[in-house]
C-alpha cells in the first residue's frame, strides 16, 4: 500500500487568531480568601468558565499551528526512526481497503487484560485475565487465580502470629504494596503478550500499552526458586517472537502520558499519522532504573541490541473531533500498522481510540471482573459463617 509523506507546508490548518491569554495564577492569590467565590454565584463561575477554556483551546490552536509549521518539517530531517521518519496521511481509500481487507475480516485480533484482587486481613486473592476479539464474532480468553493466606500454622501461638502478619502487612504499607502491584502488571503485561503471540490465529496483532513494559522487561521483582528472574527472561522470548518473528503487531497506549508526542499528535490533520522515533531509549531507560545483577544487565542491553532499532514509535489523529493516539509498530510494517490503528479508530470519532481494544476490554471487564468471582466468594463467606468485608481494587 503507498505512502507518501506529507508537504507541510502545503497542508497549514486555519487557526484563529485571538491575542487573549489566560492570566496565571499564583499562590498568593490563591491563598487569599478575597480572590474565593461564594458558592452561591454559579453565574459569574460560568462566565469564568466560559472565558477560561475559550482561552485554553485559542491557545492551543497557536501552539499546534506553531508545531506544524516549525517542527513537524523537522521530525524527517531528525530521522529518529530512520528513512521512514516523517508525516504521513491516509487517504479514505486506503483506510476502506484496511476495513476491508483486514479489520472487518478477522485479520485483526486484539488484545487485553485485567487484573482484580480480593483483599482481607488473612486472605489475598488475585484474578488475572486475559480477552482477545475479532470482528468476526471470535472471542478467547483465560484465567488464572492466585490465593494467600497469611495465617497458616493452626498449632502456633495466634497473638504471636497475629504480630507478625501485622508487621508485615506494615512493611507492606511502606513499599512491598506497591511491588506486589508491579508484579501483577508484570505478569499481566506478560499474559497479554503470551497470548496474543502463541494463540491467535490472525495475520495482525493488536494490544493496548507499550511493546516492551518496563514491569516485565524489568522482572518486577519477582524472583523463582532458584533464584531466576523468571518473567523477565519469559518475557524477552515472548517479546522476540513477536516484535522480531511475526513483526505484523500494533500496540496503542491508552494513557496520555507522552506529553510531547501528544502535542506532536494535536498538530496533525485528521488522517495524518507521524512516525518519529524507535523504542531504543525506553529499554534504556529500563535499563537505568532497578538494581539488576551483572547477567540480568546484559540479557537487558542485549535485547536493547535486537529489539530496540526494529520497533518504531509514532502518532496519529483519526478525526478532527477526537484526540491524538501513540502507536508503536515494526518499521517495515508501521504504514500498514498505522492505517489499521486509524481506521479502527474512525469507526469512533469522538474517543478516536480503537473500537477493538475497547471491545476487548470490555469483555474482560464483563468476564473477569468482580462479579465474576464476587458470588462465590460471598456464598463462600456465608458458608463459613462471616459477611462479605472484602476489599476488591
Amino acid at each position: 500500500m503507498n505512502t507518501e509523506k506529507v508537504p507541510i507546508e502545503d497542508a497549514q490548518r486555519e487557526w484563529s487568531a485571538d491575542d487573549g491569554v489566560a492570566p496565571v495564577e499564583n499562590l498568593s492569590s490563591l491563598l487569599d480568601p478575597a480572590s474565593w467565590t461564594p458558592g452561591a454565584d454559579i453565574a459569574s463561575t460560568y462566565a469564568r468558565m466560559e472565558q477560561e477554556v475559550r482561552l485554553a483551546v485559542d491557545q492551543e490552536r497557536r501552539v499546534a499551528n506553531s508545531v506544524r509549521k516549525e517542527l513537524l518539517p523537522k521530525i524527517e530531517t531528525a530521522a529518529g526512526a530512520g528513512a521512514i521518519s516523517g508525516v504521513y496521511r491516509a487517504t479514505p481509500e486506503q483506510i476502506a481497503k484496511i476495513h476491508n481487507g483486514l479489520l472487518l475480516n478477522g485479520e485483526v485480533e486484539a488484545c487485553d487484560g485485567i487484573s482484580m484482587t480480593h483483599e482481607t486481613i488473612s486472605l489475598t486473592f488475585v484474578q488475572i485475565g486475559v480477552c482477545m476479539v475479532t470482528y468476526n464474532g471470535d472471542q478467547q480468553s483465560w484465567s488464572q487465580r492466585m490465593f494467600r493466606r497469611d495465617f497458616h500454622d493452626p498449632n502456633r501461638d495466634q497473638l504471636t502470629e497475629m504480630i507478625a502478619v501485622l508487621e508485615s502487612r506494615r512493611r507492606s504499607s511502606e513499599g512491598s504494596i506497591h511491588i506486589s502491584s508491579i508484579a501483577r502488571r508484570g505478569i499481566l503485561d506478560y499474559a497479554e503478550r503470551m497470548f496474543l503471540t502463541r494463540h491467535s490465529t490472525a495475520r495482525w496483532k493488536m494490544c493496548q500499552g507499550r511493546p516492551a513494559p518496563f514491569q516485565m522487561l524489568s522482572g518486577a521483582g519477582l524472583l523463582d526458586s532458584d533464584s531466576s528472574y523468571t518473567l523477565m527472561l519469559a518475557g524477552m522470548e515472548i517479546l522476540r517472537e513477536l516484535l522480531l518473528e511475526h513483526r505484523r503487531f500494533v500496540f496503542i497506549p491508552n494513557d496520555r502520558q507522552e506529553a510531547m508526542l501528544l502535542t506532536i499528535g494535536r498538530a496533525l490533520l485528521p488522517l495524518e499519522y507521524a512516525i518519529i522515533d524507535t523504542i531504543e531509549e525506553q529499554i534504556e531507560s529500563i535499563e537505568r532504573t532497578g538494581h539488576y545483577t551483572t547477567p540480568q544487565r546484559a540479557e537487558l542491553t542485549q535485547f536493547r541490541g535486537d529489539v530496540g532499532d526494529a520497533v518504531v514509535r509514532g502518532v496519529f489523529r483519526a478525526s478532527s473531533i477526537g484526540p491524538p493516539q501513540i502507536f508503536y509498530a515494526h518499521r517495515d510494517h508501521a504504514h500498514i500498522a498505522a492505517l489499521i490503528a486509524i481506521a479502527d479508530s474512525v469507526l469512533q470519532e469522538q474517543r478516536s481510540y480503537p473500537v477493538l481494544l475497547d471491545l476487548a476490554q470490555t469483555v474482560c471487564k464483563t468476564t473477569f471482573g468482580i462479579d465474576s468471582y464476587a458470588p462465590q466468594m460471598r456464598i463462600a463467606y456465608t458458608d463459613a459463617g462471616v459477611p462479605w468485608t472484602a476489599i476488591d481494587v
